[in-house]
């Protein structure tokens, strides 16, 4: 009895089980030259841009940042940037603090180009680069330059006029998240096979009675 209700737990839980794709992924050893940006002395950004071939939802991006001691990063997803950049170019924003690397989850875009940064808020951080990455194409998107900035807008900072930099690739994951009863072959299907083990078990367990 226990096995068949164990084997009627997991297929469910497969069946209600998110699934994620990997997008596009930017992987590798980080090298000492990662710029670094201090909120006081040097405050600036980070960023890459990306482009997707089709329409995609509920993406998740992830990026490889380090906080020296405490910090808040601001990250921004734009469809645009630079000194014509304004708050209609924003598609979604988050705070950092150190503890998380998921700036985004369950994001819907339409096929475009774009650009994920990050910018100084409080304390000192690095968006973690590498010299040589791995990188990783999904068949749905392709990265663009990674840059840093040029000069620095405090007031709007993905309004500000950034450089590109060319001998190192920032690092970020974007992942798409499948729903999750069509992510499983057996579809709306499995809870009924389900239902159906646990009643061969109950059955199973009568005969022996």
């Amino acid at each position: 009895m226990k096995k068949f209700i164990l084997a009627a737990g997991i297929l469910l839980g497969l069946a209600f089980s998110a699934q994620a794709a990997t997008v596009l992924a930017l992987s590798g050893t980080t090298s000492t030259s990662s710029p670094a940006h201090d909120s006081v002395n040097s405050p600036g950004l980070s960023g890459v841009g990306f482009s997707l071939g089709n329409d995609l939802t509920n993406l998740s991006f992830t990026v490889a940042y380090t906080c020296a001691g405490s910090c808040l990063v601001d990250a921004y997803l734009m469809n645009s940037i630079g000194p014509s950049a304004t708050n209609s170019n924003v598609v979604a924003a988050a705070v950092l603090d150190g503890s998380n690397t998921t700036a985004f989850s369950g994001i819907n875009l339409t096929a475009g180009d774009y650009a994920l940064i990050l910018t100084t808020n409080t304390g000192i951080f690095s968006w973690n680069a590498s010299s040589s990455p791995n990188i990783f194409y999904g068949g749905t998107a392709a990265p663009f330059n990674n840059f840093v900035d040029l000069a620095y807008n405090s007031v709007l900072p993905y309004a500000s006029t950034v450089s590109a930099l060319t001998d190192l690739a920032f690092l970020y994951t974007i992942e798409q998240f499948t729903d999750p009863i069509a992510a499983v072959p057996l579809g709306p299907t499995a809870p009924f096979l389900a239902l159906g083990i646990v009643g061969l078990a109950a059955l199973r367990r009568r005969a022996k009675t």
